[in-house]
């Protein structure tokens, strides 16, 4: 191998692990990494109802994050020595790289996890459909699911369907049966707190109301 076909491919490792150390710099250091995992449930709606949410979070995404890389590579390529072109061409492998250490990144960090609870979670709200609670594996998430689209729906059963969060059921059911002044739901309540308190807050609504 050439002296500079060498130089070329030191060039471009250089550069992609500039690259790499300025992408972790930014999503660990500077948050981003907390404004990408809100960032990222948007994207999922838009491209989930399409039916493509593998293709948007394990093709789109990497590409996005790969692009700026390639064509970095690409300019190098273009405006540098003709001599070492052949070693910065081994750029566009480190590109495949950086391509998979972003689908490793966003599955294994929980990102696409994240982004789907949060997209059947309004899904299950805005259609008033538990189906899509039950989609959601964050348990908390599920618990704010059901409750929402048992208040919707006024439906007090709904909220039997949380079975991994007593409390939040508690919770659910209160909410539920404040929303429809109906005292005879709290009974349903198995918590003395809960159910003590549910029949205090309607009383108090209406004694607010007279």
């Amino acid at each position: 191998m050439e002296d500079k076909t060498k130089i070329g491919i030191f060039f471009s490792f250089c550069t992609f692990f500039i690259y790499v150390a300025v992408f972790l710099f930014v999503c660990f250091v500077t948050q981003f990494g907390v404004f990408l995992a809100f960032l990222l449930p948007s994207f999922s709606t838009i491209v989930y109802l399409e039916g493509f949410p593998f293709i948007a979070y394990f093709i789109v995404l990497p590409l996005i994050f790969s692009l700026p890389f390639l064509l970095l590579n690409s300019v190098i390529m273009i405006l540098g020595d003709k001599d070492w072109k052949k070693g910065v061409m081994m750029g566009y492998i480190f590109t495949i790289l950086l391509f998979l250490m972003c689908i490793v990144f966003i599955k294994f960090f929980g990102i696409y996890d994240f982004a789907m609870d949060d997209y059947n979670w309004r899904l299950g709200t805005e259609k008033s459909d538990e189906a899509a609670c039950f989609k959601i594996l964050d348990k908390i998430e599920a618990t704010y699911c059901f409750t929402d689209v048992a208040n919707q729906k006024k439906d007090i059963a709904i909220c039997d369907k949380i079975v991994s969060d007593d409390v939040g059921k508690y919770m659910c059911q209160e909410d539920v049966a404040i929303e429809l002044n109906d005292i005879s739901l709290c009974y349903k309540i198995n918590d003395n707190d809960f159910r003590n308190g549910c029949i205090e807050n309607i009383n108090i609504n209406n004694r607010d109301k007279k």
